[in-house]
């Protein structure tokens, strides 16, 4: 068995594609595509705040159960994929509607929608969101 340390891959052909074999032997995956480029955990209630994120600017409370994600490091167009979630209440025991950021993005944000089981807008205790795509 080996180890190996090191602090930077470069791709042989191009510096940021590195290409990984799959289990099987038969497929491959570029690593950079596999990547999440940003990713958030928030609170959603009271005074919002972000508790631990990636890649993130800010965020912003634009009403019930609606927030705008900033990211940090622009993506490179907005096609990108963002993927939600999280907790509904305190104690995450009740889980709600999370809508998809697909009609508000930009390169440098998204909207985050939350709802409760009804689909009635409401703020959501710690939502989250990852981000997948390339960046600019």
């Amino acid at each position: 068995m080996s180890t190996l340390i090191t602090n930077t891959f470069t791709g042989k052909t191009s510096a940021g594609s590195i290409v990984v074999t799959g289990e099987g032997g038969s497929t491959t995956t570029n690593l950079q595509q596999g990547l999440a480029k940003h990713w958030i955990l928030m609170n959603g209630t009271s005074t919002i705040a972000v508790t631990d994120s990636f890649n993130n600017t800010s965020i912003t409370d634009n009403g019930t159960g609606d927030y705008t994600v900033t990211i940090a490091n622009n993506m490179n167009n907005a096609t990108f994929s963002v993927t939600t979630g999280g907790a509904y209440d305190e104690d995450g025991s009740a889980q709600g509607r999370q809508g998809p950021a697909s009609l508000e993005k930009t390169t440098t944000s998204f909207d985050l929608h939350c709802a409760s089981n009804t689909t009635t807008a409401d703020d959501w205790e710690s939502p989250t969101a990852q981000t997948l795509g390339d960046l600019a």
